[in-house]
């Protein structure tokens, strides 16, 4: 499964469609993030063949109060439908901020008008502050209170382990990498320093390099990806399907089968632990 994501709109890479095809076609999954306004790229996605598609899940980024602003709402809401129509796996995802607060009524009503579910709510982080604070002016409680309103299990899981420091044993840099498609360079994950690279010697197999009880992040702020596929196998966690599918008004899901098959498995149960 091979998350692709930009330093910015993610459909603005010009081959990103030829890309993800190639990349399927290879046997694999892709997980695409896009906040859903590229209704060119997003078209192309839709008319690649039934068995590519099957094998894409994208994550719609939800920008409300910016959609709102910029008239693109209707564009968003459009393409969004397409991709779900078409048979591919979609999540819509809310970046929760404190200026979005006096509109969450609004956005519950618009998400289950056009989605048929309240969206997923992630946790926002200050980056600029050395332990990741929680973005928010509000105390903790009250921030949970507030925001789980949309009943999302990935905010849940966040909650749970924001400010926990990870000392259990985690095989990123063996089950699971980051990789910097400009540079090549590949981290055991997205906070880890760069343990080998993608271009210098093509023949050469992955680093294996587990972080294992070496975490130098404050905290796992992508634990929704890396605990909920098992990464730190002692962690208790749902499934990453969890995290991302919506059961509709309608009884449909927002995962359709293939997807919700990979998602619903984790790298502990795939692969041997051997611990050193």
């Amino acid at each position: 499964l091979i998350n692709m994501c930009g330093g910015g709109e993610t459909l603005f890479y010009e081959d990103i469609v030829q890309t993800v095809a190639e990349i399927i076609k290879s046997g694999h999954f892709v997980h695409l993030v896009t906040n859903c306004t590229v209704t060119k790229k997003i078209d192309e996605l839709v008319a690649l063949p039934k068995e590519v598609r099957e094998h894409l899940f994208v994550k719609c980024s939800l920008h409300y109060r910016q959609l709102k602003k910029k008239g693109m709402l209707a564009t968003f809401t459009e393409n969004v439908h397409k991709l779900h129509q078409s048979g591919i796996s979609i999540t819509v995802e809310l970046l929760p901020h404190d200026e979005l607060i006096p509109e969450i009524a609004e956005v519950k009503e618009y998400c289950m008008k056009e989605f048929g579910a309240l969206c997923q709510v992630s946790v926002a982080r200050d980056e600029t502050k050395k332990g990741f604070d929680c973005l928010t002016q509000l105390p903790k409680e009250e921030y949970e209170k507030v925001w789980g309103q949309f009943d999302s299990p990935m905010f849940q899981l966040k909650m749970k382990y924001l400010e926990r420091k990870i000392e259990e044993y985690c095989y990123a840099g063996k089950w699971s990498y980051s990789v910097h498609l400009g540079s090549g360079d590949i981290s055991a994950c997205c906070n880890a320093g760069v343990i080998g690279n993608l271009y210098k010697d093509i023949k050469e197999p992955f680093p294996v390099k587990p972080v294992a009880t070496h975490c130098t992040c404050p905290y796992c702020y992508n634990d929704h990806v890396y605990l909920t596929f098992g990464v730190v196998p002692s962690l208790e966690a749902p499934t990453y399907g969890e995290m991302r599918n919506r059961t509709m008004k309608d009884g449909g899901q927002w995962l359709h089968p293939v997807i919700a098959d990979i998602f619903h498995q984790r790298l502990d149960e795939n692969n041997a632990q051997e611990e050193e």
